[in-house]
């Protein structure tokens, strides 16, 4: 089975999906009470503002700091001598965390999560496993770490810089897959699960779970990377089956919902599908109901969600009416996502609906330096983008970047390149 196939169309929809309409009679219960536009608006600029102090509150935890603690001996004494510890996939989200206290941008755990899933390291991973497992000890006196054998790769470190013993630990378990890999080089390259544990005087602060499941042929059918700070979770998780393929992300605060959001295809991925398609006929949108059925894509923010389904068959019909996507301008591709594609946005607690979606052609002046003659010149150019924003019931309208920031796009973006990796690992 081509992978290739399904990834293809899957990085080519991603940023479409991530703009597509909401379920239009079952994505939300049947409101009780009606709000107005201006209560709707205010709520709607507190839910940000709530999002963005839990946010906060996750970069200030205690645990955080024993994170950073923990990487900056690592960065002064590498206690490996094959690699360099932010390579090493259960490390690596520990690096995510301190930038994340640095930048409060939770997109980097989930990139530290996406690389987690795609594996992205050319060695064969059982074997660097195997290579660096023991037990690891800060010595504080020669400021490097002692290693003694073992069957796990467990470091232990003062929590603090004042700590004056190794009172915090880090314990990494791996599970190898032993079953069918979809070609010889994933031998030993292919975990099943990888647990690893931040542990301060005993108890657990932060913990990292990597999960997975493989078809017959070794291709994954589930694939989920989690990482538990306290009393905040990040997940990340695809499924990759038939008749769904779906790819989700969430941000959770004792299993209260902050940020999540999503983006799923449903149709026929079997391996006799995908494999009677020619490379060439699921390269393109109007490619889409050749393989997919329907869409779907969410966006929550605390209490507030933007769901949609997409018409497959309307998206095809009028895209290929219009002369194939190929070099389509912004206005015909406004017009076929507002003719296909409408979200709305309500709340999850009520149902009650807060507006709808309505694509624009978003006209700007881009400013930008460049050398002319050995001089720096300013320029501006005239550009169009498409643009997405709320219609609320007074016929008033906003941006949704306004109160939903740049999710969709870093979500479509970090989608693309997780698909990306997919398709190196299991095309060819």
């Amino acid at each position: 089975m081509k992978i290739t196939k399904v990834t293809s169309l899957l990085s080519l929809t991603a940023g479409l999906v991530l703009f597509s309409a909401c379920k239009k009679d079952a994505a939300a219960p049947t409101a009780q009470v009606v709000l107005t536009p201006e209560q709707n608006k205010t709520n709607l600029q507190q839910t940000g503002l709530d999002a963005m102090k839990t946010m906060n509150d996750a970069k200030n935890l205690t645990s955080v700091d024993n994170t950073i603690h923990f990487t900056d001996l690592l960065n002064t004494a590498n206690p490996f001598e094959s690699a360099k510890p932010s390579t090493i996939m259960p490390l690596n989200v520990l690096y995510a965390l301190r930038n994340f206290e640095k930048t409060g941008d939770q997109e980097l755990v989930y990139a530290s999560l996406r690389q987690a899933k795609s594996l992205e390291n050319d060695s064969t991973i059982e074997m660097g496993f195997n290579d660096l497992k023991g037990t690891y000890e800060w010595n504080a006196n020669t400021q490097k770490w002692d290693k003694t054998s073992g069957n796990d790769l467990i470091l232990k470190f003062p929590s603090t810089k004042n700590q004056t013993t190794n009172n915090a630990s880090y314990v990494v378990e791996y599970t190898p897959y032993n079953g069918t890999v979809y070609n010889k080089d994933l031998i030993g390259n292919t975990p099943q699960k990888v647990v690893a544990k931040l542990t301060v005087d005993s108890k657990t602060l932060v913990q990292f779970n990597f999960d997975a499941a493989y078809n017959a042929d070794g291709i994954p059918s589930l694939l989920e990377a989690n990482l538990k700070v306290e009393s905040y979770n990040f997940n990340t998780k695809l499924v990759l089956t038939s008749p769904l393929v779906s790819y989700n992300y969430a941000f959770t605060h004792n299993g209260s919902n902050i940020l999540s959001m999503g983006t799923s295809l449903t149709g026929n991925f079997t391996k006799a599908h995908l494999e009677s398609l020619n490379e060439n006929t699921v390269s393109k949108v109007e490619d889409i109901n050749k393989v997919a059925t329907s869409m779907n894509a969410y966006i929550q923010v605390m209490n507030v969600k933007l769901e949609g389904n997409g018409n497959v068959n309307g998206i095809v019909a009028d895209v290929t009416a219009k002369g194939g996507s190929k070099d389509m301008s912004r206005a015909n591709q406004v017009d076929v996502l507002n003719k296909n594609l409408v979200l709305k946005a309500f709340y999850v607690s009520t149902g009650v609906k807060i507006a709808h979606s309505e694509f624009y052609v978003d006209k700007y002046t881009n400013t930008y330096n460049t050398w002319e003659n050995g001089q720096q010149v300013t320029k501006t150019e005239e550009k169009e983008d498409v643009n997405i924003r709320l219609v609320f019931d007074d016929a008033s309208k906003a941006d949704l970047e306004t109160y939903f920031g740049s999710g969709f796009d870093k979500l479509s973006n970090d989608f693309t390149q997780f698909i990306n990796d997919m398709k190196s690992r299991y095309g060819n």
